[in-house]
Formats: C-alpha cells, structure tokens, sequence
C-alpha cells in the first residue's frame, strides 16, 4: 500500500534528521540481526565442521566446509542491492583436490534471469528463469528438465518437472521437517528431521536421511548451530534472513531455495 506523506512532514523529517548525530543517523539505518558464526554436523559417528564468514553488511562472503578427508570452500560475490553475481567452490584437500564449480549469474531488472554453471572438468550447464505476478521464480529450464514451483512461507514447497519431483513440509516456524525426491513416480530420496529451538533460532537438526532406494539403512545427520549478533542495513535485512534460511536448510540435497 502507498503511503502519501504530505511536504510539511517531508520537510519536518528532513530536519530531525539535520540535527542529528551523524552517528545516530547512520544507526536508523542499521538493524541488529542473529547470522549463523558456526554449524558442527555429525554423521555415522564422523564430525565435521561449516564455518561461514560474513562481509560488512551481513552477506555470506565465505563458507568452508572440513571433512575427515576432504575439505572445501564456497565463496561468494554481490552486485548492486546485495544480489549475488559469482558462487565459487573449490575443493582444497582430499582425491578431489583443484576440482570446483563457479556459477556465475545474470540480472535485469532485479530479476534473477540466467544462471551458468562452468565444472573445472570442462563441462557447463545454463538455466534460465521465467517469473509469476508476485515475482517470484515461476519456472526453470536448464535444457533438459522444465520446473515448476509452488511456494509457502515465502520459500519453495514443491518443485515440478518432467520426471522429477521435489516436495517439502514446513514446521510452523518455517524450516523443513520433511523432504522428499521422486523420478518418474518413484520416491529416491527422503528425510525427516526433528528441529529443536532456542530463543528462536534453529539449535539442533537432526536428519533421519535415505539417499536413494539401494541405500540398505537410512542415515542420520545431526546439525548444531551456533550464532552472532551482527548490525547491518535495514536494505539487506531479507536477504540476510533469506541466506541463513538456506544455510540452515540447505545440506539436505535442496532444489530450489
């Protein structure tokens, strides 16, 4: 909804704002919010570690990931209002060293419109968006599989394409409990979680996980989180939130968040 305010009040704004302490300026444009400083995982009696590193304003700069045997980190770079440009991952130790991805992404008019994908092995894969009247992402091609998205809570519930299927349930905070995979009718993957909270946030997630139908046992993943307070531009706020939401989520083999 628009809201008209009359030049009286515009001028009397503009001069409360005058006499302010730059410092007191500078703070109304600043929020305090909670990001994720540290994320320790345990699976099949392993554990290991995700440690994210943030940039001035708040935008995930860095994640670096450390496996008993491998290690890796994910880098990112911004644009104009925050949206990202370039994701880089590269693996750093392990029978996998060197190797990598580097995505890099287009947009028009703040719109997310194209995403390549450029593997260090020589191979690369292009995905193109299409968006529905509230703008959000419509629908996905990468030239083979067509997607289409329904959404809830503002994050992706159900993603449909020719053969493959993805579907999420919500817990009423908003994160998954329940996740599951389809090719052509037939469940491949799948998890339920168990999400403990604490003031609020995520403390604990722990994942009764099943890759795929020859997989014997299902696996257990258990995710522990710890956070900081960080101040950042009110601008970025919900980018922010959104970025963590997926950090939170996000090592379940995500499609679309």
């Amino acid at each position: 909804m628009k809201r008209f305010i009359t030049a009286v009040s515009v001028l009397a704004v503009i001069a409360s704002l005058a006499v302010l302490p730059a410092g007191a300026q500078a703070a109304s444009k600043k929020k305090s919010v909670y990001v994720i400083s540290s994320i320790s995982v345990t699976e099949g009696g392993k554990k290991t570690s995700i440690k994210p590193t943030y940039r001035t304003d708040g935008l995930l700069k860095k994640l670096k990931r450390e496996l008993k045997d491998e290690s890796w980190t994910e880098s990112f770079s911004y644009g104009k209002k925050g949206r990202i440009i370039k994701h880089t991952e590269k693996i750093l130790s392990g029978s996998h060293k060197g190797m990598g991805t580097t995505i890099e992404y287009t947009w028009k008019g703040g719109r997310l419109t194209k995403k390549v994908e450029l593997y260090s092995e020589g191979d690369s894969g292009t995905t193109t968006y299409t968006y529905d009247s509230k703008g959000r992402i419509a629908s996905s091609s990468n030239g083979f599989e067509v997607m289409k998205y329904t959404y809830k809570k503002g994050h992706v519930v159900k993603a449909t394409g020719d053969h493959i299927k993805y579907s999420a349930t919500l817990d009423p905070k908003g994160n998954v409990k329940k996740w599951n995979r389809k090719y052509d009718g037939q469940k491949i993957g799948y998890y339920n979680a168990k999400i403990t909270y604490k003031s609020g946030r995520v403390k604990k997630l722990t994942r009764t996980f099943k890759a795929n139908p020859m997989q014997e046992k299902e696996q257990k993943q258990t995710f522990t989180f710890k956070y900081k307070k960080k101040s950042v531009p009110k601008s970025l706020v919900d980018k922010i939130a959104d970025q963590q939401w997926k950090l939170t989520n996000e090592p379940a083999d995500s499609f679309a968040w």
